[in-house]
């Protein structure tokens, strides 16, 4: 079933041929009911017979086998001769003959035509030669009659021929568009290289196959010579040879047509071990020039050469493809200044090792942040602290060698994985290398700094993730940082809890304020002489819905390290500022002064001016009853900070020094700026129990500039009475601390400043 199946035609070739077939049989078969020439011998007649057959079977034969059987033109011949002969009527051999070249003209090449054109004809005039029937009607070879019908089988063979030369072209173009369909269609997404080649070479190879004779090459043209990177066809041994440059010498490689080598070949005639005829074309190639060189001992058709030129097109795209696909993948794993993995890759190297590790083996994990390296960055610039990490790479890989894996993981912070460390003293001494190999100063562009670094070590162990790992290693780091930096921790289970606390503030704390967390308590600042409420404080507070009230000393350096600190300000300030606006209404408040505290790290963004005025605009709070603090310890000495605090004053905003006597601030930098108060730090209150040795002096001090300087002074961190009496006595104003009130709620403020008020004018 399946033999019959694939002789039905399937293409228009394969139909033309059926229809031929039927042609060239209907003769034959025509002639058997009608039987030979009774006046012949019984034997001619059979054999009449049985060349008619004979010929239904070479038909049939030939349309199933698809080619002329050998000899063919001959047994043909020799058959309609046989035939002829036999007839009842002679002419009746022009049915034969025609019938014979309409069917047999589809198939061979072109001597066989020749020569079938020869035997077809010469059988014709044969029979009318020989044929006693023919004799007896008057018909010779060279009558008109005769004759005359020599060009209608001589046509009916060339039109049949000029049709086949069609069909063939239109199936070999089908042929190759199938091939070229297919190759696409493979190529689609494909980012392996290898895979790319091989069905470039398959492809190739089919190509080649449907025009016998003929041979690709891809060379590339190196400064030297030239390379067959691929071949196909009856070139497919010549894959890896080198041919001279003078080969290609007369190829322009600004030139995109198909260009007949002209010059001379003879070395891509040794390629092929004959004389062939050379084809070439400029390849798109992003490096150096790529060429497609087909071959033949005859000339190639256009359509022929323009589809080796579309699959050169096609795998050279889909190579372009796999190059940037690998570039983004590389991209995409790769730290884009260092080179090294990123975070996602070393995951999967970690969990890959760790998976891959044996009972006897382990990975160790060694975690390393520089130390103080934002004071690279703030001190020489960003470019600075960009050469300092590749530096800081470079000899990370050095340490890591072939064996080990070095990692940037984000900032200042390097990962190194040491897949067969599981012996905790292997660890230790490659972390000891590595804070020997950074601790050799380090040479930037402009100048010369020394690297520290903390590192922390974690070794894999049975039910813990790459992420656990590298969590350990995070916190036996900060461990060695909180040991005083520089040096070399292990991990210790202990500490997991402390630094798990300090992991979640980090992770969170960005998202707090749009959650609601961040709340505002504010504490009053009192006039030591009248007892009234002066003004109040906005302190931030920190409500974690699992971890519950976080204290102010725990989550702002946390805020300051991870840039948290801006968003956090400017709520507090704009809830600061509507608070005040609120209680403006009520009796004795009307004139009260709102303290809000303010980063260096606000300071130091040209944005801070622009956050005031809109808290101002909103809150419709006067700008005179605002007063920013600033932590004397973070003032931030240049232009841009002096700028910004003049354009707030400008705007009516007080500026008050905090913490002041704690700092180093000089008297010419305070007097270039725009302020009008001081707060004397807690630790430099009298009469305190924990206060320093020589407390008092500084205090004097402390308060003595701000007389120098015309600043109100505030001193803050009184419990006790005998505090606010010395204070009060040494010319201090204003006081706060519990000794008057704790922080509390907004909404408890009214309450206790109308209790305040009752107690001053009693």
């Amino acid at each position: 079933m399946a033999r019959v199946r694939a002789l039905l035609p399937r293409t228009v070739l394969q139909r033309v041929r059926l229809a031929a077939l039927l042609f060239a049989c209907s003769a034959p078969v025509s002639q058997l009911p009608i039987g030979m020439d009774p006046s012949l011998s019984r034997p001619v007649q059979v054999r009449g017979l049985v060349a008619l057959l004979l010929l239904l079977v070479f038909y049939v034969a030939t349309f199933a086998r698809r080619r002329v059987p050998p000899a063919g033109s001959i047994v043909l011949g020799v058959l309609i001769l046989v035939a002829g002969f036999a007839l009842l009527d002679p002419m009746a051999v022009i049915g034969l003959c025609m019938g014979a070249m309409v069917h047999q003209s589809l198939y061979g090449g072109r001597r066989e035509a020749i020569l079938r054109t020869i035997t077809v004809n010469a059988a014709y005039l044969l029979t009318i030669a020989l044929s006693a029937a023919a004799a007896q009607r008057g018909l010779h070879p060279g009558s008109s009659v005769v004759v005359g019908n020599l060009p209608g089988i001589v046509g009916a063979g060339a039109v049949m021929r000029v049709l086949l030369s069609a069909l063939t072209r239109r199936e070999q173009n089908a042929a190759r568009d199938a091939v070229l369909a297919r190759a696409a269609a493979a190529l689609l997404g494909e980012t392996d290289v290898t895979v790319i080649r091989r069905i470039a070479g398959e492809a190739g190879a089919e190509l080649c196959a449907l025009q016998p004779g003929v041979g690709a090459l891809r060379v590339r043209v190196e400064e030297d010579r030239v390379t067959v990177e691929n071949s196909n066809g009856v070139l497919r041994a010549a894959r890896g040879a080198t041919l001279p440059l003078a080969c290609v010498a007369a190829l322009d490689p600004a030139d995109n047509a198909i260009r007949e080598l002209t010059g001379d070949t003879s070395a891509f005639d040794r390629l092929a071990g004959r004389r062939m005829r050379w084809t070439a074309m400029r390849l798109s190639a992003p490096d150096a020039p790529r060429y497609l060189v087909v071959g033949a001992e005859t000339p190639l058709s256009h359509d022929i050469l323009a589809a080796h030129r579309v699959l050169a097109a096609q795998v050279s795209l889909a190579e372009d493809s796999a190059a940037a696909h690998g570039l983004l993948l590389h991209q995409a794993n790769h730290d884009q200044l260092t080179g090294l993995p990123n975070r996602t890759a070393l995951y999967r190297l970690l969990a890959d090792t760790i998976d891959g590790a044996d009972a006897t083996g382990g990975a160790a994990v060694l975690h390393l942040d520089l130390d103080d390296f934002k004071i690279v960055n703030d001190t020489f610039g960003h470019t600075a602290g960009d050469e300092l990490l590749v530096e800081v790479a470079r000899r990370l890989r050095a340490v890591a060698g072939r064996t080990g894996t070095a990692a940037r993981i984000g900032g200042d912070e390097f990962v190194l994985v040491l897949p067969d460390a599981a012996d905790p003293a292997v660890a230790q001494r490659v972390a000891e290398r590595l804070i020997a190999a950074l601790d050799e100063p380090v040479r930037l562009r402009e100048t010369t700094v020394l690297v520290r670094a903390s590192v922390g070590i974690a070794h894999a162990a049975p039910g813990l993730s790459a992420g656990d790992v590298v969590r350990c290693a995070d916190i036996a780091m900060y461990t060695a940082k909180g040991e005083g930096k520089h040096r070399i921790e292990h991990f210790d289970p202990a500490q997991h809890g402390r630094i798990a606390r300090l992991r979640t503030l980090e992770e969170h704390l960005p998202y707090a304020v749009e959650r609601g967390e961040i709340v505002v308590h504010y504490q009053p600042q009192v006039d030591l002489r009248s007892g009234r409420c002066h003004g109040v404080e906005a302190l931030v507070r920190w409500d974690h819905p699992r971890l519950g009230r976080v204290a102010p000393l725990e989550f702002i350096p946390v805020a300051e390290r991870t840039g948290a600190i801006e968003p956090i300000g400017a709520h507090v300030l704009r809830v600061a500022c509507a608070q005040a606006a609120q209680w403006s209404d009520l009796p004795a408040l009307g004139d009260l002064r709102m303290s809000v505290n303010v980063s260096a790290r606000q300071l130091a963004r040209e944005s801070l001016p622009g956050i005031v005025r809109s808290a101002l605009a909103d809150s419709g709070l006067p700008a005179d009853r605002l007063t920013l603090e600033l932590t004397e310890s973070e003032l931030l000495e240049g232009k841009l900070a002096v700028d910004q605090l003049v354009e707030i004053a400008d705007l009516g905003v007080r500026i008050a020094i905090d913490d002041f006597g704690t700092g180093y601030a000089s008297l010419a930098y305070l007097r270039s700026l725009p302020v009008h108060q001081v707060k004397i730090d807690r630790s430099f209150v009298t009469a305190s129990e924990d206060a320093p040795a020589g407390a008092d002096d500084v205090a004097r001090a402390v308060l003595l500039v701000g007389q120098t300087l015309g600043l109100e002074t505030i001193a803050e961190g009184v419990e006790l009475s005998e505090q606010a009496i010395a204070l009060e006595t040494a010319g201090v104003q204003i006081a706060q601390g519990f000794l008057f009130a704790r922080p509390m709620a907004g909404d408890e403020f009214p309450a206790w400043a109308a209790a305040a008020e009752l107690v001053a004018t009693s």
